[in-house]
């Protein structure tokens, strides 16, 4: 079951965290990213990503590339699907998200 509350938690530091890393997520209210993040991170909560650093993970592919980025892109699909522990997961949707901003890496 879905922790709502844990979610709710998560919204003021991962909100944060978009704002210092997307100028775009700055010129939001609270109102309007939070009113974003809120499905968002429920839908990474139910890959397990739980916690603010994964969970900023999922909200930066979601604010890049869409919230349906997690079935609309094959890569995160398979990453997400797989039985990696959530660390890992972060960490490879974070470097797929990294080589879509700068594919020279």
């Amino acid at each position: 079951m879905l922790d709502f509350a844990a979610v709710e938690a998560l919204l003021p530091e991962v909100a944060a965290r978009l704002r210092a890393e997307f100028e775009d997520a700055s010129e939001q209210s609270d109102a309007e990213l939070h009113a974003f993040l809120r499905p968002v991170l429920r839908h990474a909560a139910l890959h397990g990503f739980a916690d603010a650093d994964a969970g900023f993970v999922y909200a930066a592919c979601a604010w890049l590339t869409g919230e349906d980025f997690a079935s609309a892109f094959e890569t995160p699909k398979t990453i997400l699907a797989g039985s990696a522990p959530v660390a890992d997961k972060a960490a490879a949707l974070e470097d797929w998200l990294t080589g879509l901003i700068d594919p020279a890496d």
